[in-house]
């Protein structure tokens, strides 16, 4: 049922010695030999099952940074294919019912990651195999599951997260380090000070993560330099390659200065509403940029399909992000934005993120959901397709908006509605009054899709109740990049003029 790419038997042998170490797994105060403390009743953890198989989760020596991502992997594998097969109401109203759980569409080795033999992190997925073939299981047995999963995975992630930025210089010797411009993340936490200006209430405090600090000025730079350095490490990326990618632009300038550094040829496939600035700082990075018209999400001449037909025609001597669609994205910004955020503030009450690929939702939203108890909220364009389908679940007819590079006129692979607990629509004049206002009164240069969020936690920060305990509401957003990329757009007279803005 649950493919693992390689035999099993190779993993099998791999973990048994793990699990009989019988260190079990801490998480907080939670060992897996032993019922949690708090919370919801748990399995018997004698009984020979996935609980009990999540032993074989930690090497005898400790964990490493790719232990933990395929710790990860096991518990998002087995929340995808609840997701998929079980009504969405199944454990909130039935809690004693049993479902069978099949993983035939949920093929972790296609994610790229080494055989099973590799790790025995990996080669618990056998464990977790077995144990869910032997017998039907509780819905809510198996959410307490995945859950402790996360949670070792979170605090033995912990050390890892908060290591300074010249201990994560040193390496790994099969890891590779690029993007030598400049620092990638650790970027400033600006709080807005001018409240009543902007029309913040007293109770609430906003903070702004200003992501246009990053090299090529804006957020996407931390997942090309990541889902690139993990390409490179497992030899899915080599520099006799060519790297075709679908951006609305900051992607494309992030991927462009990291393949002129590698000496890898580069094609940036984007919108021919793309701004200027952007399309001019790719080229100007040495790649080759492919313009494509404006067109419905089912359209072979839409940038995204365009991207896969050019890619496919240079197999077997392409590589892509496949942004929109490959785990890494999101998982990036689980191990960088989000520990970032929670080290900087005691409370976190709510994240408000607009979305386009899905990964800085997904993964941040994820993080801070298990460590700060964060309610996750989506700033969406009016007109994209994402809020309705998060509320509803159905997608609605895409309406152009004036905003580009957040919202969406399809549903990416990375974008997770389970994890949104609230939208905030917004429309493209607030948006784009908020860049203005922001940078009059609180002096912040943003684009557009900064312009999104903040007039998002702003409205939201007028309809959310003070603390019971006196303490600040806490909202944080993100200024993925800066207004520097929108000279032709959002701070020009005439385009705002033939917007009617």
């Amino acid at each position: 049922r649950m493919s693992v790419g390689g035999a099993s038997g190779s993993g099998s042998s791999s973990s048994s010695s793990s699990s009989n170490q019988k260190k079990g797994l801490k998480a907080h105060a939670f060992d897996v030999s032993a019922p949690p403390t708090s919370g919801a009743s748990s399995p018997d953890p004698n009984e020979l099952d996935a609980w009990r198989s999540m032993e074989c989760l930690e090497p005898a020596d400790g964990f490493s940074q790719r232990d933990i991502e395929r710790m990860n992997l096991i518990a998002n594998g087995i929340e995808r294919a609840l997701a998929f097969n079980m009504p969405d109401t199944a454990p909130a109203t039935e809690p004693g019912k049993v479902y069978d759980i099949e993983f035939e569409d949920h093929d972790l080795s296609k994610l790229g990651y080494p055989a099973t033999s590799d790790s025995d992190a990996w080669a618990s997925l056998d464990c977790l195999e077995a144990a869910f073939d032997s017998s039907a299981m509780d819905v809510k047995d198996i959410h307490d599951r995945v859950n402790a999963v996360n949670m070792a995975a979170h605090t033995a992630a912990l050390p890892l997260m908060r290591q300074t930025q010249a201990e994560q210089a040193t390496r790994a010797e099969d890891e590779v380090v690029v993007f030598r411009g400049g620092k990638v993340g650790d970027t400033t936490m600006h709080k807005i000070t001018a409240k009543a200006e902007l029309g913040i209430p007293d109770h609430v405090d906003i903070h702004v993560k200003c992501e246009y600090e990053n090299p090529t000025g804006s957020i996407k730079d931390r997942i090309a330099k990541y889902m690139l350095e993990k390409a490179l490490s497992t030899g899915q990326l080599t520099t006799d390659m060519t790297i075709v990618e679908a951006s609305s632009g900051n992607t494309g300038a992030s991927v462009a200065l990291i393949a002129k550094d590698l000496g890898v040829p580069c094609i940036i496939i984007t919108n021919k509403d793309t701004s200027a600035e952007k399309v001019g700082i790719i080229a100007s990075f040495g790649a080759e940029v492919v313009l494509c018209p404006s067109a419905p999400a089912d359209s072979s001449e839409h940038y995204q399909n365009t991207a896969t037909r050019l890619y496919e025609e240079r197999l077997p001597n392409a590589y892509t992000l496949d942004q929109y669609n490959n785990p890494l994205n999101s998982e990036t910004y689980y191990y960088t934005l989000g520990p970032e955020i929670a080290a900087a503030l005691d409370n976190v009450d709510y994240v408000v993120a607009g979305s386009s690929t899905g990964g800085t939702l997904a993964g941040t939203g994820k993080f801070l959901k298990e460590a700060k108890d964060t309610t996750v909220v989506l700033s969406d364009p009016v007109g994209s397709v994402l809020a309705n389908f998060v509320e509803t679940g159905v997608v609605e007819p895409y309406v152009k908006q004036a905003i580009e590079g957040v919202g969406k006129d399809s549903i990416p692979g990375n974008f997770d509605r389970t994890l949104i607990d609230q939208v905030e629509p917004i429309v493209d004049k607030k948006a784009v009054q908020t860049c203005h206002d922001v940078l009059k009164y609180e002096g912040l240069f943003v684009g557009g899709s900064s312009g999104v969020n903040i007039g998002a936690a702003i409205q939201l920060a007028n309809k959310v109740p003070p603390r019971a305990d006196g303490k600040k509401v806490n909202i944080v957003t993100m200024a993925p990049d800066g207004g520097f990329k929108y000279l032709s757009k959002y701070y020009s007279p005439q385009w705002l003029a033939e917007k009617g803005m």
